[in-house]
């Protein structure tokens, strides 16, 4: 096809060209490799914040803290938190549902508040009136609140610090209304509306009092027919699977065995159909 672009030499010609103005010598593996060497350290490594940065010093020097004095802010406190306690490679035994909380928390409400302070210029009455500003439930700020008192025992236990000023600092978790429970004729009522797996999720809620994330993670193999027990070991949390909160223990149930016979046909699996964050569905 050259030929008809060059039609004196037209192949030669695009040699001549190519060699001329496009390609002034030949690549080499090695010029791929630093091609590609320049590139991720250039453009392609994300970029760390200054706080993030300082965290790394910090917990590096940790064991010499004549080279690296600790956090200057509350946001260089958090920064390290993150580092050593909500990563997910950590040593930290935090599930994934309380680590995602934590950093929400910490992203919406402390940071943009008490970021720019020092450790020092945390003082109770302050944080106390702030968090009775806040339009949250009770609970909610509850745990911001324990969340904040566990960023200074972080900070204590690296000896940033002496003291912890959110023990000081007054927030109640109580219950602002009655929930509204079902009765049994209520429940009853229900389950007639209902299918056969979803009907059975309703019952294993109601009967064990399970969380959501505890009923999503129930296999097969955690149900004993013969003894009509069922195990609870992991959790599934936004497409995340992770062990469940408290200890495995065995609730006793009949109703999965109707189940088992209506979902599954051999080894064919029924994947939950339930409101799902990722790529994937988590088959039970």
């Amino acid at each position: 096809m050259w030929d008809h672009i060059f039609p004196e030499n037209g192949a030669q010609a695009l040699r001549d060209v190519t060699k001329k103005h496009l390609i002034p010598r030949l690549v080499t593996a090695d010029d791929v490799a630093q091609a590609v060497s320049w590139g991720m350290s250039t453009h392609c490594r994300p970029k760390q914040s200054p706080q993030s940065s300082r965290a790394l010093r910090i917990d590096a020097n940790a064991l010499t803290p004549q080279v690296e004095s600790g956090p200057e802010t509350i946001a260089d406190l958090v920064a390290h938190y993150r580092l050593k306690e909500l990563n997910e490679d950590s040593h930290s035994q935090k599930a994934f549902p309380t680590r995602a909380a934590y950093q929400s928390y910490l992203e919406n409400w402390v940071l943009p508040r008490w970021g720019g302070l020092k450790l020092d210029q945390i003082k109770p009455v302050a944080v106390e009136e702030w968090l009775r500003g806040i339009k949250r439930a009770k609970a909610t700020r509850a745990k911001i609140r324990n969340l904040m008192s566990a960023l200074f025992s972080h900070a204590m236990r690296y000896e940033w610090t002496d003291q912890n000023p959110i023990k000081l600092v007054r927030q109640s978790a109580k219950r602002e209304r009655i929930p509204d429970v079902l009765e049994l004729a209520e429940l009853q009522l229900l389950l007639t509306k209902l299918d056969t797996r979803e009907r059975t999720l309703v019952l294993l809620a109601a009967a064990t009092g399970l969380r959501v994330s505890e009923l999503l993670g129930i296999r097969w193999a955690d149900v004993d027919f013969d003894t009509l027990e069922l195990r609870v070991t992991r959790s599934i949390w936004h497409q995340k699977i992770g062990i469940a909160k408290q200890k495995p223990r065995p609730s006793r149930f009949h109703s999965t065995a109707t189940w088992r016979r209506t979902c599954f046909s051999g080894e064919r699996r029924v994947p939950i159909r339930h409101k799902r964050i990722g790529s994937s569905p988590v088959r039970p």
